[in-house]
């Protein structure tokens, strides 16, 4: 097993880009994922292009780090299109991976599952986009991975025959594991084997408590098996980054701390590396 352990800037979103570059390379961290606002600003700004791209990977590498993921988003009226200019800024900096999502899958707060006939329309929109992404992001070089997230993403099972239709060696997963304990109520450590071969990277999420129980904390502290996923992981030769997304618990962002982020960061790299190193 070859990993990259690195951490999304999104848990800095109210504060700095250079704060949030500031904390991931004090925690320890050498590898970094966009995360995706810094006080209510993109970076990199879609809009920005090329420019915006090489101002943050500049300070990015300023800071001895190194890019191994964005964000990117598919919906939206001009989709498409955004997509492609993610995946120009990946490209421009050798970013190998963008991360996104599927369909919707639920309705009324998470309670109630959408019918097949409801997310046809959305479903039919998502393939279609796929067609035009895929070999674009193919020509780039750069691989885009769907998580789980609900609907055609949901589960491991799901997942799969959802690459399968999209049919495209640019197309991969990148798991979640708190997303599935979180949106669907299963175990991950029993979904992953379901995608493991398909898996090049991997959202560090923990999860506490049932289902929609909206509790994130810090990797380690909740009721996901880190090691049971890391041993299938390692069953399976992976290689790839393990990006941390998020630990801010039950605790509305704009109610911590710089410190506290900085703080459980460095936990999150320490649980981690001590995992990685014993498996």
């Amino acid at each position: 097993m070859n990993v990259q352990i690195a951490c999304f800037t999104l848990p800095w979103s109210e504060f700095s880009f250079e704060d949030a570059l500031d904390g991931i390379a004090k925690a320890g961290y050498k590898y970094v994922a966009f995360g995706l606002t810094h006080k209510g600003a993109e970076v990199p700004a879609i809009d920005g292009g090329a420019d915006a791209a090489r101002e943050a990977e500049k300070k990015i590498a300023d800071h001895g780090l190194k890019t191994v993921m964005m964000f990117g988003r598919w919906n939206g009226e001009n989709g498409v299109e955004t997509m492609k200019r993610r995946i120009d800024q990946a490209k421009e900096i050798g970013c190998p991976l963008i991360v996104t999502a599927g369909t919707n899958g639920y309705k009324d707060g998470l309670k109630t599952p959408r019918t097949p006939e409801e997310m046809a329309p959305d479903e039919a929109v998502f393939y279609e986009r796929m067609a035009q992404i895929a070999p674009y992001a193919q020509t780039a070089g750069v691989t885009i991975t769907l998580k789980p997230h609900t609907g055609n993403t949901g589960t491991a099972k799901v997942l799969r025959k959802t690459l399968d239709r999209i049919d495209s060696p640019a197309f991969q997963a990148c798991y979640d594991a708190g997303n599935v304990r979180f949106y669907e109520g299963i175990s991950p450590e029993e979904d992953l084997p379901h995608i493991v071969d398909r898996t090049v990277a991997l959202c560090i999420k923990d999860h506490r408590g049932e289902r929609t129980h909206a509790d994130f904390p810090t990797p380690g502290d909740g009721d996901v098996d880190h090691a049971r996923l890391f041993k299938t992981l390692r069953d399976a030769n992976f290689s790839g980054p393990l990006v941390v997304e998020r630990f801010d618990g039950t605790t509305p962002k704009k109610e911590i701390s710089l410190e506290t982020t900085n703080r459980e960061a460095k936990r999150a790299f320490d649980f981690l590396t001590r995992l990685v190193a014993s498996i």
